[in-house]
């Protein structure tokens, strides 16, 4: 976190997770307490001296830095269910969350990519506050974590919000009964029964 003219005080760690595994990062502040999980762990904190700015108007995933030109430190790797929170999730939040995709409705959520379009440069924001994306330099890949199956009406309450949560590979299961909407598969390639 800077405010733009402040020093840089950062949380960090030398352990990040399992080479070529998908492991999950959290970063959350409260107040002027910073803290970062991985896989759900807390691994630093460390308290911001300078305070924060939430109003760049510009943010970037997968890069160091904001905009400024040149900005050649890129993420090398595959980046997969991002989102942005309103408030401070806790740890037992962030466990909940971490290996189960967002319905979108959650609250406090103002953003959520699941990088799950496929194709073209448009990143959806599955939040239903119009976030969207654009992708620059980065490609699509089908290396999604494991299959899931996702129960509807017991993790999602309608089909197509778990169509939208679904990555490709993935089941949706609907339960017995009558549901009345218009689903779109969106181009996944899931398993609906």
């Amino acid at each position: 976190s800077r405010d733009g003219v402040s020093p840089f005080y950062e949380v960090g760690t030398n352990n990040y997770g399992e080479l070529n595994e998908w492991n999950h990062f959290s970063f959350t502040v409260n107040g002027s307490d910073l803290s970062l999980y991985i896989n759900g762990e807390l691994v630093d904190s460390d308290e911001e001296q300078s305070g924060h700015n939430s109003v760049y108007d510009l943010s970037q995933m997968g890069t160091h830095g904001r905009t400024n030109p040149p900005n050649t430190s890129f993420f090398n790797g595959s980046i997969d269910n991002f989102s942005f929170w309103s408030s401070t999730l806790t740890q037992e939040q962030i466990q909940a969350n971490m290996n189960t995709p967002l319905s979108g409705d959650e609250s406090g959520l103002v953003g959520y990519w699941n990088f799950n379009d496929g194709e073209g440069s448009t990143l959806t924001d599955l939040s239903g506050n119009g976030n969207h994306g654009t992708i620059y330099g980065a490609t699509w890949s089908t290396d999604n974590p494991e299959s899931s199956v996702i129960n509807v009406p017991d993790d999602y309450a309608t089909i197509q919000a778990a169509i939208n949560a679904a990555s490709n590979r993935d089941t949706v299961k609907v339960a017995s009964g009558t549901y009345i909407e218009i689903i779109d598969l969106s181009g996944k390639s899931i398993i609906l029964i």
